[in-house]
């Protein structure tokens, strides 16, 4: 099972064109807040001393969110490849089990997906920190660790399920495409969600990213949001922790501290989905 784990990192890694454009892929959201939003955002935080620094990591908040999504599902995209080409039945043949074939590729996408996150995470903490000399919550970045594990661990299930049904990897190319352009607008990294109407507001809740981007950035903010109390009334300040996202709300039911559940939830929902795969597979054999 580890022969097939490094050799699926192996593909994905030596195929450094197709990392490179991974990496700037998930950038967008980073280079449209410097050019665009950051200043036409930074117009309602002009009270708040530390305005740049918080509007700066609810970007690497969602940033990482995104990444998550994105980079589980590209690093699945070998498993789709090896189907087309029938080297799946290959893989069966030297003894491996159903069930460790599926954990490898599982395992192979978690760990893409944990590495491109801390690339990501790199690259903009360093960029913030030289341009807008931000402060980067060090105390706060083993719980940002292990959150970079299990979210791209419950997506890497999701995701297999997913794509247990696609057959060719010209069909997973066109989902990859509608959902990194989607995953932006679902983790709110373009436009906050207070922004949004009530019906968008309402379809985002609904998506995984934004509980996921919202457990990031209250992490990241943690020490931010402390200072900021100290400058602004708390009903405004709440509202604000509501518009930006770091906190969701269904009506009087407040989601924070429950990302951990979600995400489980996204967990079990992908391995219901392998099982019944699994099923209609075998029922397909005999």
């Amino acid at each position: 099972m580890s022969g097939l784990i490094e050799r699926n990192l192996m593909i994905y890694f030596r195929n450094r064109s197709g990392v490179i454009f991974s990496v700037l892929g998930a950038l967008i959201s980073f280079v449209l807040y410097i050019i665009f939003l950051r200043d036409t955002m930074m117009g309602n935080w002009t009270q708040v001393a530390q305005g740049v620094q918080l509007l700066d990591l609810w970007l690497i908040g969602g940033t990482l969110a995104v990444t998550a999504i994105t980079s589980t599902l590209a690093g699945l995209g070998q498993m789709v490849e090896d189907r087309e080409r029938n080297v799946l039945q290959d893989i069966t043949l030297v003894g491996l089990k159903e069930t460790q074939k599926n954990l490898s590729y599982v395992l192979s996408a978690t760990i893409i997906g944990s590495v491109m996150q801390l690339i990501l995470l790199l690259i903009m903490s360093c960029y913030f920190v030289l341009v807008d000399q931000i402060e980067i919550p060090f105390g706060q970045l083993p719980m940002v660790l292990l959150i970079v594990l299990f979210s791209s661990f419950c997506f890497s299930l999701l995701f297999f399920a997913v794509i247990s049904f696609i057959k060719r990897k010209n069909t997973l190319g066109k989902i990859e495409t509608i959902l990194g352009t989607a995953a932006g607008f679902m983790a709110c990294v373009y436009v906050p969600l207070g922004l949004l109407p009530d019906f968008g507001q309402t379809l985002i809740k609904g998506t995984p990213a934004i509980y996921l981007a919202a457990w990031y950035r209250r992490l990241l903010l943690g020490p931010t949001i402390a200072d900021a109390a100290n400058q602004l009334p708390a009903n405004e300040l709440a509202a604000a922790k509501t518009s930006l996202g770091i906190e969701i709300e269904w009506g009087n039911f407040a989601a924070a501290g429950y990302e951990f559940g979600i995400l489980i939830g996204i967990g079990l929902l992908g391995l219901l989905l392998i099982v019944l795969a699994a099923r209609h597979r075998k029922a397909e054999l005999s």
